[in-house]
């Protein structure tokens, strides 16, 4: 061979290589963000009512019901 032609595939061999490296890197990216995306979207967010059901016990709630009736 020639060494013009060895030249030539070992350029050739190099330009694929790094395309193929770039490609790969892109997909790669991709990728996580899209795993971002998704894990932020289906998080909700708790409502209100639901804190206080959680973190207010039935007795407490009812106290407090019974104090705002006194009130008015």
């Amino acid at each position: 061979m020639k060494k013009s032609t060895v030249a030539k595939w070992i350029i050739a061999s190099v330009a694929v290589t790094a395309v193929a490296a770039f490609v790969a890197g892109v997909a790669f990216e991709l990728r996580a963000i899209r795993k971002l995306t998704v894990d932020i979207d289906n998080d909700e967010e708790p409502q209100a009512d639901d804190l206080l059901e959680e973190e207010v016990a039935p007795e407490v709630a009812e106290e407090v019901a019974e104090e705002v009736v006194e009130e008015a």
